[in-house]
C-alpha cells in the first residue's frame, strides 16, 4: 500500500469515482496513470469481464501512460473508488517530487512482468509437447515464435530465423500468401496442404490457420498449426495412378 501520510503532495492527485463509473474506455486516447487508494474496479475486454482491481496500490491504465497508446481495455469501478491520477504531461515533475513511489510504480511493474514471463514460459511448455508444428506470425506474415515441433518440420531456428517471412518455408510462397489472403477475409480457413521446401525430397504439410487480434479488435497476426502429411500425399498419388 502506498505511503500516503508520508506523501502529503500526493492528495493533489486524488480523484473519487461513484460504483458504476467508467475510468476510461478501451481505444481511448487519454494516457493518465492511475494508482489505487481503496476500492475495486472491473477490466473489461468488450463486454467481457477479465480481471478486477481491488488490492489498494495497485496500477491500472499504465500501458497507455508509458507507451503513449491507445488504451487497450475498460476500467469500470465495482464499489466507490478513491485513486491518483497522474496526468501524462505531469510525468518529469512527478518523477522528480515523488521518486519514492515511483520505485513502488516499478517494483509493480516488475512483479507483472515476472508473472507474465512465467504465463508465457508454461504457454510455450504446452506448445513444445503439442504434435502440431505451431508457428506465429505478424500481420505482414513473418515469423515470430513456434514451438519445437515447428523446428523440426520447418527447420526454424537452424536454416530459417525469425522476422523471414512464413512464405518462405514453403514450395510455392505466392500459394501461402493467396492462402493468409483468405485467412485475413474468412479469419479461419479451412486447412490446406503445401509442398515443404526441403533438400530430402518431396515432403508435404497441411496447415489450418486463425487470426489474432489485439484489444481494438484489430489483426496483429495470425496462428497456425500444421502437421506433416507427407505419407498421406504420397498413398493418395499411388492411388490414383492405380485408378489411371
Amino acid at each position: 500500500m502506498l505511503p500516503t501520510i508520508e506523501y502529503p503532495g500526493l492528495s493533489k492527485y486524488r480523484v473519487d469515482f461513484p460504483a458504476g463509473h467508467t475510468v476510461f474506455t478501451e481505444g481511448d486516447d487519454s494516457r493518465d496513470l492511475y494508482i489505487l487508494i481503496k476500492g475495486s474496479l472491473d477490466v473489461l475486454k468488450g463486454a467481457q469481464t477479465i480481471a478486477r482491481i481491488i488490492e489498494p496500490g495497485t496500477l491500472f491504465g499504465e500501458m497507455s501512460f508509458f507507451l503513449d497508446a491507445a488504451r487497450t481495455s475498460t476500467v469500470r469501478t465495482a464499489t466507490g473508488v478513491a485513486a491518483y491520477r497522474i496526468p501524462r504531461d505531469h510525468i518529469a515533475a512527478f518523477l522528480q517530487e515523488f521518486p519514492d513511489v515511483v520505485i513502488h510504480c516499478v517494483k509493480i511493474l516488475a512483479e507483472r512482468l515476472e508473472k507474465t514471463s512465467s504465463v508465457l514460459y508454461g504457454l510455450k511448455e504446452l506448445c513444445d509437447r503439442l504434435p502440431d508444428a505451431v508457428v506465429i506470425c505478424d500481420r505482414d506474415g513473418r515469423l515470430l515464435s513456434w514451438n519445437s515441433t515447428a523446428e523440426a518440420l520447418y527447420g526454424i531456428g537452424r536454416t530459417v530465423a525469425e522476422q523471414t517471412p512464413a512464405e518462405m518455408l514453403y514450395a510455392d510462397p505466392e500459394a501461402f500468401r493467396a492462402y493468409v489472403r483468405d485467412v485475413q477475409h474468412h479469419r479461419t480457413v479451412r486447412e490446406r496442404v503445401f509442398a515443404l521446401l526441403s533438400s530430402c525430397g518431396a515432403r508435404f504439410v497441411s496447415v489450418s490457420a486463425t487470426l489474432l487480434f489485439d484489444g481494438h479488435h484489430q489483426v496483429r497476426g495470425f496462428l497456425s498449426l500444421s502437421r506433416d502429411v507427407t505419407g498421406q500425399q504420397v498413398l493418395a498419388r499411388r492411388y490414383r495412378r492405380i485408378r489411371k
